[in-house]
């Protein structure tokens, strides 16, 4: 079975993808601190990590399923220790070295971020190919009577 036969449903993934990062993006842009950004954190971060882990379960991809919520939890998180790490700040307790890291792991979640929608709408967003029809196995047989001029013949067929 090649790939071209099977059904991408990855736009879905996307699609919930946009909504969620969208929504912190736009909170991010509009400055919303405080328990305003947590009411609007949490929701988005639901949305994020179990809408397409839903999507792939409502598709009948149980497994795959699993390993979309492992992406999501996964890669943004190492985007943050890779971020946090890579961002040059000073090796100190002050403010500016911990604002550094947190911009630092703030740009690893983002790729984080867009790297677990590609591989889960690229790898993941396809429907299970058909399953084959096999030929039942083993053995069977039915009777056959075949009419014929002054009489019938009597025998039996079977599969072996």
């Amino acid at each position: 079975m090649d790939d071209a036969e099977r059904n991408w449903y990855g736009w879905q993934l996307l699609i919930n993808d946009f909504v969620a990062l969208g929504t912190l993006g736009g909170a991010a842009a509009a400055g919303v601190r405080g328990n305003t950004a947590l009411a609007v954190v949490i929701p988005a971060a639901i949305v994020y990590d179990l809408g397409s882990p839903t999507i792939h379960w409502l598709h009948g991809r149980r497994g795959i399923a699993g390993a979309s919520l492992g992406v999501r939890a996964g890669v943004p998180f190492v985007g943050v220790l890779i971020g946090a790490a890579l961002a040059g700040c000073a090796n100190d307790r002050s403010s500016s070295a911990n604002t550094c890291r947190s911009q630092g792991a703030g740009y690893g979640a983002l790729a984080g971020f867009a790297a677990a929608t590609a591989l889960d709408a690229s790898l993941f967003a396809f429907d299970a190919p058909p399953a084959e029809t096999r030929r039942a196995s083993g053995i069977g047989w039915h009777p056959v009577v075949t009419l014929r001029d002054g009489g019938a013949v009597f025998g039996a067929a079977g599969l072996f």
